[in-house]
């Protein structure tokens, strides 16, 4: 079993947007391309269909039916679906069901004895979600209750967490968030008879955004975790991740019925910077519907390779 641990440690690696090697890393990653192609610094603005993940204070903001869903077909066997149903709550609330789930296959199972490669396994992680918003004014607030699940060969880890959301709109181009993720979040194993808890990280992050007239938005966002530093003193430290995002909205014809709209974000930690770019297109189905398609590249952070980002929401008015 220990060296199944290792795999899973090898895993958050790969699909940690940072913090890799920690339970939940996977989920840092992001739901969907818009977010990515901004670096993830997209807390204090709206993100059609992903609001739930991204903050359920945001929720009270939608004014129809909204659905958002994400697949990540990523370099070494990785994945990732994300899916999200919102509705708004009339007056001022907005609800919303999610599933995030993130994997890998095709991962080599050895013997404990000699290192022989003996087949393949896969492992997964996720949660199921409901999110509630409401709008109290110039604040509005939410939560999401989460049950996570972790899935490794025959073994399986489940649990419960919370996140907590405010957005502060400072005036009709300014707002202000902030959210605390993964409240009270761990898993419990059962694992050949014996059962142990595993502590889900928590991260807390502020977030500023500026939107001049729907045109271009900046984007700004800082997170901060709790990492341990010495397991045996219990000593922490906080790790800190500096976002910034750019959006800008290309009209590409007169009537401005289809507009191509360009992203790019920097990502910036331990004097580590990251770049992202990414594009979407909504396109107008009929009077009701419009489908908005996203696109975010992904570099790689370790070089393990280039993965192409398509997410797709449906607005139904």
């Amino acid at each position: 079993m220990k060296k199944y641990f290792i795999i899973i440690l090898f895993n958050y690696f790969l699909l940690g947007d940072y913090s890799g090697g920690f339970p939940g890393s996977n989920f840092h990653y992001g739901s969907n391309a818009r977010e990515i192609a901004l670096s993830n610094s997209t807390l204090s603005t709206y993100s059609t269909g992903f609001n739930s993940f991204i903050n359920p204070a945001l929720l009270p903001n939608i004014d129809n039916n909204e659905y958002g869903f994400s697949y990540f077909i990523m370099s070494l066997d990785r994945s990732i679906q994300a899916l999200s149903i919102s509705r708004p709550l009339p007056p001022s609330a907005g609800v919303s069901l999610s599933f995030f789930k993130s994997g890998t296959d095709n991962i080599m199972k050895t013997s404990l004895d000699f290192g022989d490669v003996i087949g393949n396994i896969s492992h997964s992680e996720g949660f199921g979600m409901l999110s509630f918003g409401i709008n109290l004014g110039s604040l509005s607030a939410g939560f999401n209750i989460k049950a996570y699940f972790n899935n490794l060969d025959n073994y399986s880890g489940n649990g419960i967490g919370f996140d907590l959301g405010a957005l502060y709109t400072v005036n009709k181009n300014i707002n202000l968030a902030l959210k605390l993720n993964n409240i009270s979040a761990g898993y419990s194993w059962d694992i050949d008879s014996e059962k142990y808890d595993e502590d889900i990280l928590q991260n807390h992050s502020i977030g500023l955004s500026y939107n001049n007239n729907d045109n271009l938005l900046i984007t700004s966002q800082i997170d901060f975790l709790p990492i341990t530093i010495d397991s045996n003193t219990h000593e922490s430290d906080i790790f800190e991740i500096y976002r910034l995002g750019f959006e800008y909205r290309l009209n590409s014809f007169k009537n401005n019925k289809f507009p191509i709209i360009l992203r790019s974000g920097i990502r910036n930690n331990q004097n580590n910077t990251f770049t992202s770019f990414g594009f979407g297109i909504p396109i107008e189905i009929n009077n009701k519907l419009i489908l908005n398609i996203d696109y975010a590249i992904d570099p790689g952070l370790v070089n393990e390779g280039i993965s192409h980002l398509f997410s797709f929401t449906i607005l139904n008015y």
